[in-house]
């Protein structure tokens, strides 16, 4: 019996940190839409720096930049610029050269495959990228839930389900 209520209580707290979790992805995305529109942010804890995610000097070494960036998304469980993400994977021996992303190229070459994989990353207002399991509602792809176009009447361009890497 007391095993049983040990068993409960823990999957009750990861239910806890996961509903805790989206609160603050949710207050992330509502404080980039404020600065987006020139307001202030409106959840300034959900703005604060948790403590240093531990990222080893070859934590992306030999990873593919979608699985490098996805990876470090992960790892640290929130949004982050195209700019913050490049210092990161940097930081955990990814290897850009090896890609052919010299430094001119990382930056602009990081954002369009985060762009060109709407499966796997959500744009968020304010330059702001994530990962679209995070993200649930958000259109992808720059589709229109309601009609299937891209307001135009087009088609958007479909990828299928594969992930689309470039090496821009």
């Amino acid at each position: 019996m007391n095993e049983t209520l040990v068993t409960a209580l823990g999957e009750l707290e990861g239910r806890l940190e996961q509903k805790l979790a989206e609160v603050k992805e949710l207050k992330t995305a509502i404080n980039a839409l404020c600065r987006q529109v020139g307001q202030q942010a409106r959840y300034q804890e959900a703005d604060e720096v948790r403590g240093p995610v531990p990222i080893g000097p070859a934590e992306f070494f030999g990873l593919s930049p979608l699985k490098a960036a996805k990876r470090y998304l992960e790892l640290i469980d929130e949004v982050r610029t195209p700019e913050q993400i490049v210092a990161a994977l940097e930081g955990g021996g990814f290897d850009f050269d090896a890609h052919g992303w010299n430094t001119k190229k990382r930056l602009r070459a990081l954002a369009v495959t985060l762009g060109k994989n709407p499966k796997t990353f959500t744009k968020i207002p304010g330059g702001y990228y994530g990962l679209a399991s995070k993200f649930p509602g958000a259109k992808k792809g720059g589709m229109k839930e309601s009609s299937g176009t891209n307001g135009n009447g087009v088609e958007p361009r479909k990828n299928g389900s594969e992930e689309v890497e470039t090496t821009e």
